[in-house]
Parts: structure tokens; sequence; C-alpha cells
């Protein structure tokens, strides 16, 4: 929450760390997922988990010295996380009523079109894209903390389990409420 908050009021201030946490989130976040999701069982040892996390966020502070140091590329990674926000409320919102027949092909399809053109335009418009950014994702990570304190907020686990299921366009409604926010 105190990471969303910082990128939320500072993040266009202060540009080199603002694209340092931005590559070591995103990779970290990545490699973990990868990690969890479909290397490890479900009943690793807990020292292998906290070794795995030191693990992901030491490659996490690698990717973000690299996106703090290119920084065209760092813009880049902020457009190509926007764009899956906006790719995936994009398909919850419109495109799942119309991709009945296969709707993960649609979701990412969305997705990826989404994200290749945030991306292009992140590297267009790159302060705005910085500033915009870290006030987009700084304001998800906010509420995301303050969700778990209130309640009411999907878990990313359970939307990919509805997704994986078949039940894609299903959202809470207190969702939206967050989203409004």
């Amino acid at each position: 929450m105190s990471l969303g908050g910082f990128m939320l009021i500072y993040g266009g201030k202060y540009h080199e760390h603002t694209m340092f946490l931005f590559g070591e989130i995103v990779v970290s976040t990545f490699f973990l997922l990868i990690l969890f999701a479909f290397v490890y069982p479900p009943n690793s040892p807990e020292w292998m988990v906290w070794l795995n996390i030191l693990i992901c966020i030491g490659i996490g502070a690698l990717a973000g010295k690299v996106t703090q140091k290119y920084a065209r590329f760092g813009v880049l990674l902020i457009g190509a996380v926007i764009g899956v926000m906006v790719g995936t409320v994009l398909f919850s919102a419109i495109v799942s009523k119309f991709t009945t027949g296969n709707p993960m092909l649609g979701l990412w399809f969305t997705i990826i079109i989404s994200c290749v053109g945030v991306g292009y335009l992140s590297i267009t418009y790159f302060d705005y894209a910085v500033t915009a950014g870290s006030a987009v994702i700084g304001s998800y990570l906010f509420i995301r903390g303050a969700s778990v304190f209130l309640g009411g907020f999907p878990n990313e686990f359970i939307l990919y389990q509805n997704y994986k299921n078949g039940a894609v366009g299903s959202v809470q409604k207190t969702f939206f409420m967050y989203f409004l926010f």
C-alpha cells in the first residue's frame, strides 16, 4: 500500500526511482507467478518458498537497474503493464459478450492488442507515460493494498481459475466499485 502511495504521488517526479520500481515489481512478480503456478508443487516446504522469493526479488532488482539505465525499455514496460490492465478490463466489459466459442482466445487477443498499442503510445509520449503510468499502477497497488483490509476485491488467482473453467466474464460487482475509486 505504501509503495502504491509513493508511485501514485511521486512517480512522475522521480523518474529514475519509478523505472527501478517498475522493473523490480514486474519481473519479480512474473518469475514468482511462473514458479508457483507451473513449477513447484502446492506442498513445497516453507524454506523453499522464502528462498524463491528472495531469488526473484534479486532478479527483479537486476531488471530494475536495467530499466533505470535504459529508460525507453522502462517506459515500454510501463505501457505493457497498463496495456494488460486495459485489455483485461476491455475483455470483461465488452469483448466477453462476443467470444462465446473460445473465451480464452478472445482474452489473450484483447490483452496482446492493448498491450502492444499502449506500449507503442508510451514510447511515443515518453514523459506523459511515466507520469500517467506511475499514477495508474500506483493507484492499483494502493487500492489493492487497501482491499486487503476492506475486502471485496477479487483475488487474481480466483479470476484466473474462473477464466480456466470457462466463467470468463463473471466479475464481482464490488470490483467495479474499487475501479471507480
